[in-house]
């Protein structure tokens, strides 16, 4: 095969193999506030915070951007949900990603927060106690087949004392 050919093949293949990103939101454009729902998402229980630059900027610690904290202050834990569906085609392997820490300046109780798209859920508790300083973002990725169902993105945190779990960069899309 001809280098150019070869060239043209190999981008083809690469283009092929990347995930088609369907939705994705790291809250940056909006502003920041205590019990304030982020564009494009709805709370359906509860009260989450939007933190950043201006409220709680440690929280998004080191990058300083927006974030959600999923237990706003209102000592009654949120649940958010994207307003965006998506039609889970059947066969089809999806990816929920986004990244999650532990807001340092919750209080000393452990959380839990059941997330993921239309049926398909997971469950993740942190027992930690409260941390000295702001902890580093761990990434998360719940994947799955589709089976003809629609469902919205959520995140349903349990907790209650005004701080817990924060998670930014959410991203759904069709794994490759």
């Amino acid at each position: 095969m001809k280098p150019l050919r070869l060239a043209a093949a190999l981008v083809l293949l690469a283009s092929t193999a990347s995930a088609q990103v369907l939705f994705e939101d790291n809250f940056d454009a909006n502003p920041t506030g205590l019990n304030l729902t982020p564009a494009g998402w709805t709370v359906t229980g509860g009260s989450v915070d939007t933190v950043g630059q201006g409220t709680f900027p440690d929280i998004c610690a080191p990058t300083g951007q927006t974030c959600i904290d999923l237990d706003g202050s209102t000592l009654d834990a949120g649940r958010l949900q994207s307003m965006a569906t998506f039609a889970l085609q059947p066969g089809v392997r999806y990816n929920l990603t986004f990244d999650y820490t532990w807001n340092s300046f919750a209080q000393d109780n452990g959380n839990t927060m059941i997330f993921g798209v239309g049926g398909f859920r997971e469950v993740m508790a942190i027992s930690e106690t409260r941390p000295a300083e702001p902890q580093h973002y761990r990434t998360w990725t719940l994947s799955f087949d589709g089976d003809g169902t629609n469902g919205a993105i959520f995140f349903d945190h349990q907790g209650g004392d005004d701080g817990g779990i924060v998670i930014d960069n959410v991203r759904f899309s069709v794994a490759p």
